[in-house]
């Protein structure tokens, strides 16, 4: 689950971090999973401004209503 993408990359990709804070492993991977679950596409990147410690981001991508095929409907 972990990217190889660097950050400056995803944002040129059309990703937005989540949160502005950095993770450990387990709860970026939880917070992945549920992005993947409600449909968007997500990936875990780990923050190299805090190593030799591994600290992650979360990258994702909303997935957008004409894309999931529910263009026209409103929530």
């Amino acid at each position: 689950m972990a990217s190889y993408s660097t950050p400056a990359t995803l944002l040129r990709e059309g990703f937005e971090r989540f949160g502005t804070g950095a993770l450990t492993e387990p709860y970026a991977r939880c917070i992945v999973a549920w992005l993947q679950e409600q449909g968007h596409t997500a990936q875990l990147v780990l923050e190299t401004a805090y190593l030799p410690e591994c600290w992650y981001a979360v990258y994702w991508k909303e997935r957008r209503a004409d894309e999931a095929g529910l263009s026209g409907w409103w929530f």
